[in-house]
């Protein structure tokens, strides 16, 4: 292995660390009070070997959600090899079981990625992991215009904006699992996030089949 190829390595292998430790720091604390020394601590470095990976504690939350969202991104796009072999609506069913099952696991990322959305931190972000921060979630949702595309296509939906539907899909199972992020609210609706998911999505898909 020659010099060069050592020193990458050793930069990745550190920059991951750096973001596992975050990611312990994030989830227990949040994002408002948590410190770049918290994080320095948790990874056992410096303040500053932070400061030369991640310009701002905005961009290491922001980093933390990316590569969380890569194992989302990669269930999701096991599913096109199920594309000839599952009806469309089967398939949509299976990602908001993936989609939900992520979110319990991971409660955290749903708060991130709800910063995304406004402008709050992006300032504080390289423009480059912004970005890719983005792409990640467009690859979400493509898998889910294709499978709604393949549904038009066979006859099972509506000759519908599959992108748009996709979006508003996406959006609306979103919206349930953050609105009945605590039981406060569960009790007021009258119901679990995930008994009202179920409910919205079967309502979407009804809505989408041919009449």
């Amino acid at each position: 292995m020659g010099v060069q190829e050592r020193r990458e390595r050793e930069k990745h292998a550190r920059q991951e660390a750096i973001l596992e430790a975050a990611r312990e720091v994030f989830f227990t604390k949040g994002l408002d009070q948590t410190t770049i020394d918290d994080v320095a601590e948790q990874a056992e470095l410096s303040k500053g070997t932070i400061y030369l990976y991640f310009k701002s504690k905005e961009e290491l939350y922001i980093s933390v959600f990316t590569q969380g969202i890569e194992q989302l991104t990669q269930q999701l796009n096991a599913l096109r090899d199920q594309f000839g072999q599952r009806r469309a609506d089967e398939l949509v069913l299976q990602i908001k079981d993936m989609y939900y099952a992520f979110y319990h696991k991971y409660p955290e990322y749903f708060y991130i990625h709800s910063l995304l959305y406004h402008g709050r931190i992006k300032g504080k972000i390289d423009p480059v992991i912004w970005a890719a921060s983005h792409q990640q979630t467009r690859i979400c949702l493509q898998v889910v215009s294709d499978i709604l595309q393949r549904g038009i296509d066979d006859g099972l939906f509506r000759p519908v904006d599959a992108w748009k539907a996709a979006n508003s899909l996406w959006g609306a199972a979103t919206g349930v699992m953050m609105m009945l992020d605590d039981e406060e609210h569960q009790q007021m609706v009258g119901m679990p996030a995930k008994e009202l998911l179920d409910y919205t999505t079967e309502l979407l898909i009804a809505s989408l089949r041919q009449l």
